[in-house]
């Protein structure tokens, strides 16, 4: 039983490192460039060629982008052994409960089911704070959307994407 899942995850998991990030989705541009076996300098090229500014580190890349109509900033993070993209994150700038639905509304379509969701709130003095996590996951990616709220404000929207044999 155990060479079987061995011998199954040997096969996928090549399929899985080449895969394109959202499945080459062409409402992420430039992500949808990327894959999971690049290299940080492979991801650098891609951001030039399409003209992005692109900052970082040695295990970062950042540039800013439009999602959806919406500015946001993009952290493509990367394993430094071997090097090779590992997760991305999307902050954007647009905190609109419209650009929320429309996150919900595509991944959930992309998916083809229903989001895991949670919620935890505090209450601190006479502010209330409360996280909400929805949540897919596809044959090749863990894509998680986080927001962030104030009394009943937006104050914070994160897109996290994950290779799914992370």
């Amino acid at each position: 039983m155990r060479m079987a899942i061995c011998a199954a995850l040997l096969i996928a998991l090549p399929t899985i490192l080449h895969a394109q990030v959202l499945e080459g989705d062409e409402q992420f541009p430039l992500l949808n460039q990327l894959r999971w076996d690049m290299s940080r300098e492979k991801v650098l090229n891609i951001c030039a060629a399409n003209k992005a500014n692109t900052g970082g580190n040695d295990t970062t890349v950042m540039f800013d982008a439009r999602f959806f109509g919406a500015e946001a900033k993009t952290i493509v993070r990367f394993k430094s052994k071997p090097e090779r993209l590992r997760g991305i994150e999307v902050k954007f700038k647009d905190l609109t409960e419209k650009l929320l639905e429309t996150l919900v509304s595509h991944f959930t379509r992309t998916a083809g089911e229903s989001p895991l969701k949670a919620e935890k709130e505090k209450s601190l003095l006479l502010i209330t704070l409360r996280i909400e996590i929805t949540a897919w996951k596809t044959k090749t990616e863990k894509i998680r959307l986080m927001v962030g709220r104030q009394n009943k404000s937006i104050i914070d929207i994160s897109l996290s994407i994950e290779p799914a044999s992370r």
